[in-house]
C-alpha cells in the first residue's frame, strides 16, 4: 500500500460502475471512544455528515491517475455516532472533475492510530435514491445539476440508519496514486441571505424555453432530452414573475420569496423549509439583479450560460437542505409552484479559501477600500483547491488565469499553496488527447473534442519563473522542466522564415474583445509572438538556455521592424502572394501587449507611449478618439494598462482608472469581472490581482521576492492614507502612507531595493 491509507480500499456500487450521475451514501455507526481522527479520498467529490450535520466536502482535486488526501479531527462526537459520506460520480467529460472511475476510500482511526474502520470492510453503501439521475447538465463545463424527491424518512437517514434506502454491494476499484492535500482546509462558515420581496408566479407559454449547447452536445455524455426524469429548465423558463406588496415566509401555489446577500458568494446553497403540504419548489440562483426596472428584482438563471436551478419534490415534513455542488449567487429565489411551505431560512455554507484573513488593509478612500475588498472576495472563492477561473459556470484551473491570481494569492496569503498543487497537477498531468509537447488550456479536465490554446501554454512559462521568486522552490520548477521544454518544441514547428509563429493551430486566444476576433488572430499574430518573445526569455533564464534568449531577442527586433507601421503596433500580418502583408486590425490590445513585454517602451516609443496614456483608457469617446483602434476589454488588456501605468511612473492615472474599470462591479455584487459587461463570469480569479496593481500604485511596491528576500520599490507613491499588512515567509511587511510620508516595516532578513 501506501503511507496514507493501511488497509481501506478504493470501493464503487458494483452495478454502477460506468453510469452517469450516480450518488451514494456509505454510512458507518461508531461509539465515541472508537475513533478520533478520518482518513478520505474519493473522486468525483464527496461531502461528509456526522450525526446529520454538513462537516467537510472534498477532495482537493489532483491530475489524471493521482488523488488528493484529506485528514479530519472527529470532534463533538456524541457516546453514539453516525457518519454518512455522500460521494457523486459523474462519469461524464467536464473542466473541473475528471472522467475517471468514481469512488470512496476512507479509515476511521483511533487515539492511538490503529485503525478501527475502513472501506472494503465496514462501511455500508445506499444508492442516495433521492437524487435524480437523468437530469440536464449544469453548463457545457461542469457536470450535473441537481434535482430532488425527498421525505422525512430519507432526509433522516442522515442522523439514523432507518431503512429509508436499500444497501447495495460495493466491488473494489483500481487503486490511485496518492498526493498530500497541499491546499488549507475550508472552514465552511455558513452566511444567511435576507428576505427582501416577494410576489406570485404566472405560466407564460409564449416565454423562449432557454437551450444551451450543453444540454444536448452528445461528446460531453449526457442524457437525452426525452429521458429527463423532470425538466426545471423549462419550468422556470415560461415563469412571469411579479412582486406583490409585502414580503413574506410561507408560500403557497405560485408564489416566491427573494433572498439577498451583501456580496456574491460561493458555496453549498441551504434552505430550511417546513413543508405543510406536498411541495414542488425551486430555487433559482445569480450573482447579479438584471432587471432594469425598480418592481421585480430579475433573476436569469441562464445568464451566464448555466442551469442555476435545483429543483425539489418535498412530501411534508423538515428539511435542513444543503446543495451537494457549490454554486455562486448573491441572489437566490425560493418559487413554490405547488403545496404549502414556511422558509425558515435561506443561506449558503460559504466554500473559499480560508487564508484570505491573512491579508490586512485600511484605506481612507472608500472605492478603492470597496475594490480590494472584491478582489480578496473574489481570490478566496477561486482559490480553493486550484486556481480557478469563475466559481460558478466553470470551477476549471485554467492557464493565463492563473498566472494573475498566484500574484494576488502571494500577497493575500503569504504562501503559495494553492499555486502549488495547481502546478504540481500540471507536472503530472495527462497529455496524449493533445499534440505533442502542448499542455492543456484548463486542467484537471478532459475535453471531448482536443480543443486547446496554444499561446496560454506561455503563460504557463512565465508563471513558473514566478513561482520561483515567490517560493524558492526549484524542486517544483525542475519537475516542470520537461513541459516547458516540450512547449517551445511544438511552437519551433510553427516558426517562419523570420522567426515568428505563424497560422497557430487550436484556439488562439489573445483576449476578449476584437482582438480575438478570427481576422485579427490568422497568420502571423503580433500579440501571441510578444507573449512567445517574454516566453522564450524566461525560459532561457530559468533553465540556463541560452539559445531561447537568443531567440527571443530575434523575434523582438523583427516584431518592431515588421509589426509596427509607424504610429501603432498592427495585430497581425497575412499571406498575398505568398509574402507577409500588415493588416489594418489595430486594437488598444496589441499596444498594451507591446509595452506589457517590453518590446516597446516610453522610451523607444514616446509618441506612442503619450497616445496609450492621454487618449487610451477607460474615458475614451471610442466613437471620435481613434475610432480605428478598437477597445481593450478587463481580461487582459484593462489589466495590461494599469500595470503599464504603474510601472512608469504614472501611478496616480493607474489609481484613478482602477476606480473608474472596477467599482461599479463592486457596487453591483461585490466581486471583479472578466468582462466589462455582466454578460458572463461576474466572479473572475485573475482580477484578484488588482489587489497588486493597487499596491503598486499607492505604495509604489513592485514586487516581493522570497527567493532572495528583497522587496523592491518605485521612489514614487501617493498621498492617500492607506495601510496594508502582507503575510510574507516568517513574518509580516507593513506598508502605511499617512501625511504624505511612507512607512515601510521589512520582516527579520528583508531587505528593500529602491529603484
Amino acid at each position: 500500500m501506501n503511507n496514507y491509507f493501511s488497509l481501506a480500499k478504493p470501493i464503487w456500487s458494483k452495478g454502477h460502475l460506468n453510469e452517469m450521475n450516480i450518488s451514494l451514501y456509505f454510512s458507518l455507526d461508531f461509539k465515541k471512544e472508537e475513533c478520533k481522527k478520518m482518513v478520505i479520498t474519493a473522486n468525483n467529490f464527496y461531502r461528509i455528515y456526522l450525526n446529520g450535520k454538513f462537516i467537510a466536502y472534498g477532495p482537493a482535486r489532483a491530475a489524471h491517475g493521482y488523488q488528493r488526501v484529506d485528514y479530519y479531527d472527529l470532534s463533538d462526537l456524541e457516546d453514539e455516532n453516525r457518519l454518512v459520506v455522500e460521494v457523486s460520480g459523474s462519469n461524464c467529460v467536464t473542466f473541473y472533475a475528471l472522467n475517471t472511475t468514481p469512488f470512496l476510500q476512507a479509515e476511521l482511526l483511533d487515539e492511538d492510530g490503529q485503525v478501527r474502520y475502513y472501506t472494503g470492510r465496514d462501511f455500508s453503501c445506499y444508492l442516495n435514491a433521492s437524487r435524480l439521475q437523468k437530469v440536464v447538465r449544469f453548463s457545457y463545463q461542469r457536470a450535473f445539476s441537481e434535482s430532488y424527491r425527498l421525505n422525512q424518512m430519507r432526509f433522516d437517514f442522515l442522523k439514523r440508519n432507518n431503512g429509508a434506502y436499500q444497501e447495495i454491494e460495493t466491488v473494489s476499484v483500481a487503486e490511485s496514486k496518492h498526493l498530500d492535500r497541499v491546499v488549507p482546509y475550508c472552514s465552511f462558515p455558513e452566511v444567511r441571505f435576507d428576505l427582501f420581496e416577494s410576489g406570485t408566479v404566472s405560466i407564460n407559454e409564449s416565454n423562449k424555453v432557454y437551450e444551451d449547447r450543453y444540454m444536448f452536445l452528445e461528446g460531453l455524455k449526457v442524457f437525452p432530452q426525452d429521458q429527463w426524469v423532470v425538466d426545471p429548465n423549462r419550468d422556470v423558463s415560461l415563469m412571469d414573475f411579479c412582486r406583490g406588496c409585502e414580503t413574506k415566509r410561507e408560500l403557497s401555489n405560485y408564489e416566491f420569496s427573494t433572498y439577498v446577500y451583501q456580496e456574491s458568494s460561493s458555496g453549498f446553497i441551504t434552505l430550511n423549509v417546513d413543508v405543510l403540504e406536498k411541495a414542488r419548489v425551486y430555487v433559482i440562483f445569480d450573482e447579479i439583479n438584471t432587471s432594469k426596472e425598480k418592481d421585480c428584482c430579475e433573476i436569469s438563471f441562464y445568464r451566464n450560460t448555466t442551469h442555476n436551478i435545483i429543483d425539489y419534490d418535498l412530501d411534508p415534513g423538515k428539511y435542513a437542505l444543503i446543495s451537494f455542488e457549490p454554486y455562486t449567487a448573491k441572489y437566490i429565489r425560493v418559487i413554490v409552484a405547488t403545496g404549502k411551505v414556511v422558509v425558515k431560512n435561506v443561506g449558503m455554507v460559504l466554500y473559499e479559501n480560508p487564508d484570505k484573513l491573512n491579508f490586512e488593509y485600511r484605506f481612507a478612500n472608500k472605492k478603492i477600500s470597496d475594490i480590494v475588498h472584491s478582489a480578496v472576495n473574489t481570490f478566496a472563492q477561486n482559490a480553493v483547491d486550484l486556481l480557478s477561473d469563475c466559481p460558478s459556470r466553470e470551477r476549471a484551473g485554467w492557464l493565463c488565469d492563473s498566472y494573475f491570481t498566484s500574484k494576488a494569492e502571494q500577497y493575500i496569503t503569504g504562501e503559495n499553496k494553492v499555486e502549488r498543487a495547481f502546478l504540481e497537477n500540471y507536472v503530472l498531468c495527462k497529455k496524449d488527447d493533445i499534440p505533442a509537447g502542448m499542455i492543456p488550456m484548463c486542467y484537471p479536465a478532459d475535453f471531448f473534442d482536443g480543443n486547446f490554446i496554444p499561446n496560454w501554454t506561455l503563460w504557463y512559462v512565465l508563471e513558473l519563473a514566478d513561482y520561483y521568486l515567490r517560493t524558492g522552490d526549484n524542486d517544483l520548477v525542475q519537475q516542470s522542466k520537461r513541459n516547458v521544454l516540450g512547449i517551445m518544441d511544438y511552437f519551433s514547428k510553427f516558426e517562419n522564415e523570420d522567426g515568428l509563429l505563424e497560422d497557430l493551430e487550436g484556439w488562439v486566444f489573445v483576449e476578449w474583445s476584437k482582438a480575438n476576433d478570427a481576422d485579427h488572430i490568422c497568420g502571423v499574430n503580433y500579440p501571441s509572438n510578444m507573449l512567445y518573445s517574454k516566453a522564450l526569455k524566461v525560459a532561457g533564464e530559468l533553465y540556463g538556455m541560452g539559445d531561447y534568449i537568443e531567440k527571443s531577442e530575434v523575434i523582438k527586433k523583427v516584431i518592431l521592424t515588421q509589426g509596427f507601421n509607424g504610429e501603432f503596433f498592427v495585430d497581425n500580418s497575412v499571406r498575398k502572394d505568398k509574402k507577409l502583408v500588415l493588416t489594418n486590425n489595430l486594437t488598444e490590445t496589441a499596444q498594451y501587449y507591446a509595452f506589457y513585454f517590453n518590446i516597446a517602451t516610453k522610451e523607444s516609443h514616446p509618441k506612442l507611449f503619450d497616445t496609450l496614456v492621454n487618449h487610451f483608457g477607460p474615458y475614451r469617446d471610442y466613437k471620435t478618439i481613434y475610432p480605428e483602434i478598437e477597445k481593450s476589454n478587463v481580461m487582459v488588456g484593462d489589466v495590461f494598462r494599469l500595470s503599464i501605468l504603474n510601472d512608469n511612473e504614472k501611478n496616480h492615472i493607474a489609481l484613478k482608472e482602477t476606480i473608474a474599470y472596477f467599482h461599479n462591479m463592486t457596487v453591483l455584487t461585490g466581486t471583479l469581472w472578466e468582462h466589462d459587461s455582466f454578460h458572463a463570469s461576474l466572479n473572475h480569479g485573475f482580477t484578484s490581482f488588482i489587489i497588486n496593481l493597487i499596491i503598486s500604485s499607492i505604495f509604489g511596491m513592485k514586487h516581493i521576492d522570497n527567493t532572495n528576500k528583497t522587496v523592491v520599490f518605485d521612489s514614487h507613491y501617493l498621498d492617500e492614507d492607506a495601510f496594508v499588512s502582507i503575510p510574507v515567509l516568517g513574518g509580516k511587511l507593513e506598508l502605511c502612507i499617512s501625511n504624505n510620508e511612507r512607512k515601510i516595516s521589512l520582516p527579520e532578513g528583508y531587505k528593500m531595493i529602491l529603484k
